[in-house]
Protein backbone atom coordinates (compact mmCIF):
# COMPACT_ATOMS: atom_id res chain seq x y z
CA UNK A 1 0.00 0.00 0.00
CA UNK A 2 1.07 3.40 -0.84
CA UNK A 3 0.97 7.07 0.84
CA UNK A 4 1.42 9.51 -1.93
CA UNK A 5 3.27 12.77 -1.31
CA UNK A 6 2.20 16.45 -3.45
CA UNK A 7 4.59 15.82 -6.31
CA UNK A 8 2.71 12.25 -6.89
CA UNK A 9 -0.61 13.51 -6.43
CA UNK A 10 0.40 16.79 -8.96
CA UNK A 11 1.22 14.68 -11.50
CA UNK A 12 -1.78 12.72 -11.54
CA UNK A 13 -3.81 15.86 -11.56
CA UNK A 14 -1.72 17.16 -14.61
CA UNK A 15 -2.85 13.59 -16.56
CA UNK A 16 0.14 11.78 -16.23
CA UNK A 17 -0.49 8.31 -17.90
CA UNK A 18 2.11 6.36 -16.62
CA UNK A 19 1.31 7.70 -12.76
CA UNK A 20 -2.24 6.93 -13.63
CA UNK A 21 -1.70 3.61 -14.46
CA UNK A 22 1.18 2.77 -11.92
CA UNK A 23 -1.42 3.59 -8.81
CA UNK A 24 -4.62 2.40 -10.71
CA UNK A 25 -6.49 0.54 -8.06
CA UNK A 26 -4.98 1.98 -4.83
CA UNK A 27 -6.68 4.33 -2.69
CA UNK A 28 -5.15 7.91 -2.78
CA UNK A 29 -3.93 7.87 1.12
CA UNK A 30 -2.16 11.43 2.13
CA UNK A 31 -1.08 13.34 5.09
CA UNK A 32 -3.40 16.95 5.55
CA UNK A 33 -0.45 18.79 4.81
CA UNK A 34 0.17 17.05 1.55
CA UNK A 35 -3.40 18.25 0.39
CA UNK A 36 -3.11 21.49 1.62
CA UNK A 37 0.47 21.86 -0.59
CA UNK A 38 -1.47 20.42 -3.78
CA UNK A 39 -4.42 22.79 -3.10
CA UNK A 40 -2.05 25.63 -2.99
CA UNK A 41 -0.07 24.23 -6.01
CA UNK A 42 -3.57 24.19 -7.82
CA UNK A 43 -4.17 28.34 -6.53
CA UNK A 44 -0.76 28.75 -8.03
CA UNK A 45 -0.77 27.16 -10.83
CA UNK A 46 -4.29 27.68 -12.28
CA UNK A 47 -4.57 23.90 -12.58
CA UNK A 48 -8.60 23.35 -11.52
CA UNK A 49 -9.20 23.12 -8.44
CA UNK A 50 -12.28 21.42 -8.63
CA UNK A 51 -10.83 18.08 -10.13
CA UNK A 52 -8.70 18.50 -6.65
CA UNK A 53 -11.96 18.53 -4.68
CA UNK A 54 -13.36 15.73 -6.41
CA UNK A 55 -10.74 13.31 -5.59
CA UNK A 56 -11.45 11.25 -2.60
CA UNK A 57 -8.42 10.88 -0.21
CA UNK A 58 -8.03 8.80 2.54
CA UNK A 59 -6.16 11.48 4.95
CA UNK A 60 -4.25 9.69 8.05
CA UNK A 61 -3.58 11.84 11.65
CA UNK A 62 -0.51 11.71 13.20
CA UNK A 63 0.91 12.86 16.74
CA UNK A 64 2.83 14.61 18.39
CA UNK A 65 5.30 12.03 18.70
CA UNK A 66 5.27 11.87 14.56
CA UNK A 67 6.62 15.59 14.59
CA UNK A 68 9.33 14.99 17.21
CA UNK A 69 10.41 11.67 15.00
CA UNK A 70 9.91 13.91 11.31
CA UNK A 71 11.74 16.51 12.99
CA UNK A 72 14.95 14.40 13.87
CA UNK A 73 14.71 13.01 10.53
CA UNK A 74 14.51 17.13 8.78
CA UNK A 75 17.46 17.56 11.04
CA UNK A 76 19.39 14.61 9.49
CA UNK A 77 18.43 15.29 5.94
CA UNK A 78 18.80 19.13 6.11
CA UNK A 79 22.97 18.12 6.48
CA UNK A 80 22.69 15.93 3.09
CA UNK A 81 20.08 17.75 1.16
CA UNK A 82 18.70 20.83 0.63
CA UNK A 83 15.59 20.68 -0.87
CA UNK A 84 13.88 18.55 1.85
CA UNK A 85 11.20 20.43 3.88
CA UNK A 86 9.35 20.28 7.22
CA UNK A 87 6.09 18.38 5.14
CA UNK A 88 8.84 16.07 3.36
CA UNK A 89 9.70 14.79 6.92
CA UNK A 90 5.88 14.59 8.31
CA UNK A 91 4.79 12.68 5.24
CA UNK A 92 7.79 10.19 5.49
CA UNK A 93 7.44 9.46 8.92
CA UNK A 94 3.62 9.11 8.69
CA UNK A 95 4.40 6.45 6.01
CA UNK A 96 7.42 4.88 7.80
CA UNK A 97 4.91 4.51 11.30
CA UNK A 98 2.18 3.04 8.91
CA UNK A 99 4.48 0.69 6.61
CA UNK A 100 3.18 2.53 4.02
CA UNK A 101 5.47 2.92 0.73
CA UNK A 102 6.46 6.69 -0.30
CA UNK A 103 5.39 7.51 -3.71
CA UNK A 104 6.99 10.85 -4.66
CA UNK A 105 8.80 12.20 -7.59
CA UNK A 106 10.61 14.28 -5.14
CA UNK A 107 14.36 13.95 -5.19
CA UNK A 108 14.51 15.16 -1.67
CA UNK A 109 13.59 11.65 -0.94
CA UNK A 110 16.03 9.34 -2.94
CA UNK A 111 17.86 7.14 -1.09
CA UNK A 112 15.87 6.93 1.72
CA UNK A 113 13.91 3.10 2.33
CA UNK A 114 10.29 2.21 1.33
CA UNK A 115 10.48 5.09 -1.05
CA UNK A 116 8.84 4.22 -5.10
CA UNK A 117 10.28 6.86 -7.07
CA UNK A 118 8.10 8.16 -9.57
CA UNK A 119 9.31 9.57 -13.70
Amino acid sequence: MYLFDSSAIIEMLKGSQAVIERFRGHSLVTINLVYGEVYYFCLRTGLDTGKLKNVHFELLDYTKEDIEKAMELLLHRKGQIKDFSFVDSVVYEVARKNRLILATKDFGFRGLPDVEMIS
